[in-house]
C-alpha cells in the first residue's frame, strides 16, 4: 500500500525538533568539555595561514570595515540554524526520504564538528586577531561571542551547504539560487570575525562528506528494500 507524502508528517516534524535539540546538546557539551579542559587560549595560529595567503591579512579585517557588508552579514548569520530547519521541515512534508537524509546529515555534521570543538578548541578571529573592532563584533553579540572554542570547522557554513543541497533536491527553481546561500554565509562569518577562511573550507568539506555518506547509506537501504519487496511492491 502506497502512502502519501503528507502521511506521518507530524511525526517527522517531531523527529526534526528532536534532532535539532540533539545537535544543540552536542554543541553545548563540546563547549563544556573545552572549557573544563582549561582551554583559555584556544589554538588558532595555524588557521590564519589561508587568510594571509589569499588576502595578506585576516579576512575579517578586509570585509569587516564595510558597513553594508556587516549589515547583510547580521541578517545572514542570524538565520542559522533556522534555514536548515526550514528546508528540512519542507522536506518532511514534501519528500520524506530526503527529510531523513537531511536529519542524518545534520546529526553527522553536528556530532563530528562538536567532537573537534571538544578535542581541538580553536579561538575565532574576534577573540584573538588584533584590530578587529568591537563595533563589528557587537553586531552579533550574544551569538558571535558565545563560544570562544568553536572556530574550526564552521557549523554555519556546513549547515548552509546542507540547506542548499536540500533546496536543490526539493525544487529545480530553488536550485538555481541555492548555491548562493553558502557563499553568503561564508562572507557573513568571515566579515563578522567569527571564522577564518580555513574554517569555511572545513565546514564546506564536512557538509560535503556528510552528504556523500548519507547518500551511500540511504541508497543502499533503498536498494535492499527493493530487493526484499520485489518488483511488484511499487505497483
Amino acid at each position: 500500500m502506497k502512502t502519501t507524502r503528507g502521511s506521518g508528517a507530524p511525526w517527522r516534524l517531531a523527529a526534526l525538533a528532536a534532532a535539532g535539540l540533539a545537535a544543540l546538546a552536542m554543541y553545548r557539551l563540546a563547549y563544556l568539555a573545552a572549557a573544563a579542559g582549561g582551554a583559555l587560549e584556544a589554538y588558532y595560529g595555524g588557521l590564519l595561514w589561508l587568510d594571509t595567503a589569499v588576502a595578506g591579512r585576516p579576512l575579517c579585517l578586509v570585509l569587516g570595515g564595510n558597513s553594508a557588508v556587516m549589515l547583510a552579514s547580521r541578517v545572514v548569520y542570524l538565520a542559522h540554524p533556522a534555514h536548515l530547519l526550514l528546508v528540512s521541515g519542507l522536506a518532511a512534508l514534501l519528500d520524506p526520504p530526503l527529510f531523513w537524509e537531511l536529519v542524518y546529515e545534520m546529526l553527522l555534521v553536528s556530532g563530528l564538528a562538536s567532537a573537534v570543538f571538544a578535542v581541538l578548541p580553536t579561538a575565532p578571529p574576534w577573540m584573538v586577531v588584533p584590530g578587529v573592532e568591537r563595533g563589528a563584533r557587537a553586531l552579533l553579540d550574544g551569538f558571535a561571542s558565545a563560544d570562544p572554542y568553536a572556530s574550526f570547522p564552521s557549523l554555519h557554513v556546513a549547515y548552509a551547504v546542507l540547506a542548499a543541497y536540500g533546496a536543490c533536491r526539493l525544487s529545480r527553481r530553488l536550485c538555481r539560487a541555492a548555491p548562493l546561500w553558502p557563499l553568503a554565509m561564508a562572507v557573513a562569518v568571515l566579515a563578522s570575525g567569527n571564522h577564518y577562511l580555513a574554517d569555511v573550507a572545513g565546514g564546506a568539506a564536512l557538509a560535503a562528506g556528510s552528504i556523500l555518506a548519507a547518500h551511500g547509506v540511504f541508497s543502499s537501504t533503498q536498494h535492499r528494500q527493493l530487493e526484499n519487496d520485489g518488483p511488484g511492491a511499487a505497483s
